[in-house]
């Protein structure tokens, strides 16, 4: 009797919970659709741009819309200068270089989306008047079956003078890399020959030493990472920033990228990093993302950049 009893039990609860579900259709409010508008220029490339259509909260990546049908508008100190041309996948390109100093605009238009615009200035680059570098050297020796032998680790910290602009906030981001080069392996001789394979950029890992300014992080150009800072309202003097670099080699050559960044690109990479590192974090605030394209979405921003080298001794 108890053992029909219990079974009367676990049928009735089993009836009854599922005579509780409802089915809920929740309404998610999706934004308005509009145009998103990437392109970051400088004075050695092409003015590219590629234009998406915005996306819902919960659409992926993968559901990314190019548009490929806009008419894009591109004026150089208010005067038209050109229609820009359709490549693929919600590209466009221009057929000129920007020039430093001068204003562009360029003004976007699709039937569905609607018309998107952006405008800035392109920065003449600041120069670093000074160099100066401290190099360190680190023996570590080793023993094996095949005897004793030491690796050499060579890191450098290095002093940039830079003539800071008057008059202005200046937002500014370095860059140091080095090229490797490849040769030909000839199998008979076990020797290096003058032929070359390949040629690749090495991009070399900063750590910044200098730490009194307003903001300093990693932000991503193109394919590069490149370290940013910013300060504020220059006096027209000369100031230092101090950073470290590692694995480096013995007479390899360093170049330098100082970049001269506008408030845009520094304020969208900024917001950018910080919305992926409050990604990560459950209980942070959201962040949105800067964008400074008017009835629009993304980017129009401009950097120049001013290029020093040295060699390691």
């Amino acid at each position: 009797m108890k053992h029909l009893t219990y079974i009367l039990l676990i049928t009735s609860i089993f009836f009854l919970t599922n005579s509780c579900k409802k089915t809920l259709d929740i309404s998610i409010d999706e934004s308005e659709k509009k145009l998103v508008v990437n392109s970051i220029l400088n004075p050695d490339s092409l003015i590219r741009v590629n234009v998406t259509k915005s996306m819902g909260a919960l659409e992926q990546d993968a559901d990314i819309q190019f548009i490929n049908d806009a008419k894009i508008k591109l004026y150089k100190d208010n005067n038209f200068v050109e229609d820009l041309i359709f490549q693929e996948n919600g590209y466009y390109i221009s057929t000129i270089y920007p020039e430093e100093g001068k204003t562009y605009k360029i003004e976007i238009e699709q039937s569905d989306l609607g018309t998107a615009s952006s405008e800035l200035t392109i920065l003449q680059p600041v120069p670093i008047s000074q160099i100066n570098s401290n190099f360190k050297y680190e023996i570590t020796e080793y023993v094996d079956e095949w005897g004793a032998y030491s690796d050499t680790s060579i890191s450098a910290t290095v002093v940039f003078e830079i003539n800071d602009p008057a008059n202005q906030d200046n937002y500014y981001a370095i860059s140091a890399y080095t090229y490797y080069t490849n040769y030909y392996w000839d199998e008979e001789t076990y020797e290096e020959t003058d032929s070359i394979i390949g040629i690749w950029k090495n991009n070399l890992w900063i750590s910044p030493s200098t730490v009194d300014y307003q903001y300093s992080n990693e932000i991503r150009i193109g394919e590069d990472y490149i370290y940013a800072f910013y300060k504020e309202t220059g006096d027209g003097k000369t100031f230092s920033y101090t950073f470290d670099i590692y694995n480096l080699m013995k007479d390899q050559k360093v170049y330098f990228n100082l970049y001269s960044l506008d408030k845009n690109i520094f304020l969208y990479g900024k917001s950018y990093s910080e919305q992926i590192d409050a990604s990560y974090t459950p209980f942070a605030q959201p962040v949105n993302v800067f964008t400074n394209i008017e009835n629009g979405y993304g980017i129009f921003g401009s950097y120049s950049i001013y290029t020093d080298s040295l060699t390691v001794q």
